[in-house]
């Protein structure tokens, strides 16, 4: 846990580093300290998994909502590792599209969230390309996007005026 508290602390210095502006450094506090209420009222603790990954959906919600202002936010938790993607924790799965490598991306939900993503199965990029696949302390499967050369997105995103959905298919 000291580990994990301590990467957080390093990747969230790192996102406020890269803020060219102190707006810029307060916006990224001001969602943080928002995330980090919502999960707590959630009950979830600090230091846990469960915390970590409300985070990561939390700050994905903020960001469809507020749109690219609030990526910045999401940094912390991306760098600190993949984000979960296990199919035991999604619901209403449907494909929507292949990756180059034949990957499937599918359109689902998290049990918690009635936010709407677009992104792969664990399981399956497990099978295909392992080394962006980790097991977290809670038994859950996560991928590393950015190893896939892609990135969870919103439904919003994959539709938008410069959808992913056109270039991945």
């Amino acid at each position: 846990m000291w580990h994990q508290s301590r990467t957080t602390v390093i990747a969230a210095s790192l996102v406020l580093a890269a803020c060219s502006t102190t707006s810029q450094v307060e916006q990224v506090n001001m969602y943080r300290t928002q995330q980090d209420r919502e999960c707590q009222s959630k009950g979830y603790r600090p230091g846990t998994q469960d915390y970590q990954t409300c985070l990561q959906v939390v700050a994905m919600n903020q960001s469809a909502v507020n749109g690219v202002a609030t990526t910045a936010a999401l940094m912390p938790l991306a760098i600190l590792g993949a984000f979960i993607s296990d199919k035991r924790v999604k619901r209403d799965v449907a494909e929507v599209g292949r990756l180059p490598n034949g990957i499937r991306v599918y359109r689902f939900r998290y049990y918690w969230s009635d936010q709407v993503f677009v992104g792969v199965l664990a399981q399956e990029v497990a099978q295909v390309v392992p080394e962006a696949v980790i097991r977290g302390g809670d038994g859950y499967l996560r991928v590393n996007y950015a190893r896939l050369g892609t990135r969870l997105l919103t439904w919003e995103e994959w539709i938008g005026p410069s959808s992913m959905a056109q270039r991945i298919n």
